[in-house]
């Protein structure tokens, strides 16, 4: 998602905690709909989320969606890796 949107979304919705697989996916969606073609997964630490891999497949299944993206410090790579 752009940057700052995760907080916004939040702030929005008055949802404190992390959206969900599938909130993240709807609103994607919602925003692909209306021309958005990229999408930046960013805030503290992408790889932290358990299912960050199911989150980018279908990120990338959402017509119209022609890119994701994620800003990340890579540490948690090493620890999926072992």
């Amino acid at each position: 998602m752009p940057f700052g949107l995760t907080f916004l979304l939040r702030f929005l919705l008055r949802k404190p905690e992390l959206l969900t697989t599938d909130e993240i996916v709807e609103l994607a969606s919602l925003f692909a709909r209306e021309g958005v073609d990229k999408i930046r997964l960013t805030g503290g630490e992408p790889l932290v989320r358990p299912d960050v891999v199911e989150v980018v497949q279908r990120l990338k299944e959402i017509d119209g969606i022609k890119t994701v993206a994620m800003t990340t410090n890579a540490l948690v790579l090493v620890r999926r890796r072992k």
